[in-house]
């Protein structure tokens, strides 16, 4: 188990590394930003997690990537590893494309999502730069799912961190107007983190065509043949993972859209909890990549003893990240909120709320080791109605009633307990169909 343990953080590290450095854009973003006031810091948050609903349907389809190669690549089965490449290639294109005109669409109905005149009015212009770097945004995601089913992550962390550098320091001299460039405000922050995306993606492809175990899955490619079952395959289980993801942000979502109708003060808290809940997911995050490609890998091989040890030693990485996390953030909550922001009003109220969010992230980041193991097995379509139950009946209802009566605290009060739903339904969802596995081993 210890050896299980070493090589899970072997492949979570460089995932973690990633997706940290990922966040920090986005956290760094939000400090500059909040540097502007509390207005542009709405503004900021209305925009990104607009975009963000898309990007999240578009994670969710390629999430299912990684462990479809993972398992044929774990086989030595290289041909079929390379049509599974070229197949998902063309399905998460059409996906890609889709979604950045619904994001057009978005842009032009900003205005009847209830937020204030003036909220709007800035983020309009933000939004219609902004998403165009979705086009880059998806492209690398594709790939980085690609390689992260080879167990190549380093790729990608290494391209992650050379464009944290470029961003922030792109974002900053465009925000504030540094070293002669034209002061944009918020506007600077949406074509600096257009440019880095596009150079984040250009530096990935190159690496992957360079890099000898990953360029044989792109000689000839263009030469594939279509083969719609394959495709089909690929859609069925995506879909249901997309749908399953985007509801997870669409909850997220809508802490933005009802923090907004209480007041400006409440949004701009609501943005730093958002900020921080990204920092402390990127464990998470990782731990259920990497239980996704290992969980995939064993079943492939029918290594049943392994299967359980990796998901319990991913379970305990999450605890005690999640742990770590809430006493720095009780121990914190009043100087944290002065990273961000120097407002006293916005300062105050995070400060009361910011054990409610630990106390999510807590149930969140098991609930995300449960759905990593799951997509691992491709099973992929109850825990898309357990989640949409949960997250729309349950969290969203809950979140509106408990906002009524204490404010910002009860929307993410009502978010813990739909998450917590959630993951007690796919904890019996995992127990009972690694019992039906190990039933139909045993009558071999």
């Amino acid at each position: 188990m210890i050896t299980l343990l070493k090589e899970n953080i072997k492949l979570a590290t460089p995932i973690f590394l990633g997706q940290i450095s990922f966040t920090l854009i986005g956290f760094i973003d939000n400090i500059m930003i909040g540097r502007l006031g509390a207005v542009s810091l709405s503004a900021f948050s209305l925009g990104n997690n607009i975009m963000f609903l898309a990007f999240a349907l578009n994670i969710g389809f390629t999430m299912m990537f990684t462990p479809l190669i993972s398992e044929m690549y774990s086989l030595g089965k290289i041909r079929e590893t390379k049509n599974i490449f070229f197949h998902g290639i063309i399905v998460y294109l059409t996906l890609g494309f889709f979604l950045f005109f619904l994001l057009k669409i978005a842009l032009l109905n900003i205005s009847s999502l209830g937020q204030s005149e003036e909220v709007v009015i800035i983020s309009k212009p933000y939004l219609s730069v902004l998403l165009y770097s979705f086009i880059p945004a998806f492209l690398f995601q594709m790939l980085k799912q690609f390689s992260d089913g080879l167990s190549k992550t380093k790729i990608a962390m290494y391209c992650i961190l050379i464009s944290l550098i470029l961003n922030v320091s792109v974002n900053y001299c465009l925000i504030f107007g540094k070293f002669g460039l034209p002061k944009f405000g918020i506007l600077g922050s949406a074509i600096g983190t257009l440019i880095s995306r596009c150079f984040l993606f250009l530096l990935f492809l190159i690496c992957l065509l360079k890099n000898t175990q990953t360029n044989i899955f792109f000689k000839n490619l263009i030469n594939h043949k279509f083969n719609f079952s394959s495709a089909k395959q690929i859609i069925s289980l995506g879909s249901f993972s997309s749908f399953q993801v985007f509801f997870k942000i669409v909850l997220l979502t809508a802490t933005v859209i009802l923090s907004g109708k209480l007041n400006i003060t409440y949004q701009a808290s609501n943005q730093i909890m958002l900020s921080l809940s990204a920092i402390m997911f990127a464990i998470p995050f990782s731990l259920g990549t990497v239980s996704a490609i290992q969980s995939s890998k064993f079943l492939a091989q029918k290594n049943i003893l392994f299967f359980k040890q990796s998901i319990k030693t991913l379970a305990i990485l999450s605890l005690i990240s999640s742990i770590i996390f809430t006493i720095i953030i009780f121990v914190f909550r009043d100087e944290i909120p002065l990273i961000y922001i120097k407002d006293n009003s916005v300062i105050m109220t995070v400060s009361k709320t910011l054990i409610f969010l630990s106390i999510f992230q807590l149930i969140d980041s098991l609930e995300t080791i449960v759905l990593g193991t799951l997509k691992g097995i491709k099973d992929t379509y109850i825990p898309f109605f357990v989640t949409s139950i949960a997250y729309c009946v349950i969290s969203v209802p809950l979140s509106l009633y408990l906002s009524n009566i204490i404010s910002l605290k009860g929307i993410w009060l009502g978010l813990t307990i739909g998450v917590f739903v959630s993951f007690i339904f796919l904890i019996i969802r995992i127990f009972r169909m690694v019992s039906s596995y190990e039933e139909n081993i045993s009558k071999r």
